[in-house]
């Protein structure tokens, strides 16, 4: 028969033991310093770099090594001095897209806006030959959503172009001052 020490003892030892497997962790707040260390690059050697499409002359980069698209042919790259009024005009391979990053591409979107807003419905993204509908409405923003069919792998391309539309989008000419702006977003593919 156990007497009441050892049976206190042994309860004890039990909820001591037991509060050592069972413990949280749990805590209020932690507050700890790091270094974190950021570079950017430009455009062509970045995570998801950017660079001509098969040296498209229409596509050049800066000092600021972000690309631009000039569809206005003010690099003379021919006798042209601009597009055809009252034309839709495609240009299928613009910029090649890389995935330098170290996780496939799961999703790729673009978005133009126009910068002056009087040119709307005008340009349009170009992905695979196929022109991407825009999946807004009656602003001066066109919007591509998701584009991707399949994962653009580490190491892959990706190519796309633009269209302008002068003929549908209620505008036949474009002024030279017209500007517009082009966002890319890529999303890692879920793993």
């Amino acid at each position: 028969m156990a007497n009441r020490r050892n049976v206190l003892i042994g309860l004890g030892s039990l909820v001591a033991g037991g509060g050592a497997l069972l413990g949280t962790g749990a805590f209020t707040s932690v507050e700890a310093n790091r270094t974190v260390s950021v570079q950017t690059a430009g455009d062509a050697d970045a995570l998801l770099a950017f660079e001509a499409a098969n040296d498209n002359p229409y596509v050049s980069i800066p000092t600021d090594g972000q690309i631009e698209i000039n569809l206005d042919n003010t690099s003379g790259n021919s006798n042209a001095t601009g597009l055809n009024q009252n034309a839709i005009t495609t240009f299928d391979e613009l910029v090649q897209i890389t995935n330098n990053g170290t996780q496939p591409v799961g999703t790729l979107e673009f978005e133009i806006v126009d910068n002056n807003g009087d040119d709307q419905d005008v340009l349009s993204v170009v992905y695979k030959g196929n022109v991407q509908t825009d999946t807004t409405s009656g602003n001066s923003e066109y919007s591509s959503g998701d584009v991707l069919s399949s994962n653009i792998g580490i190491g892959d391309t990706a190519t796309f172009g633009l269209q302008v539309d002068l003929l549908n989008s209620g505008t036949t000419e474009l002024d030279s001052g017209d500007d517009f702006t082009l966002t890319i977003r890529a999303e890692a593919a879920s793993s």
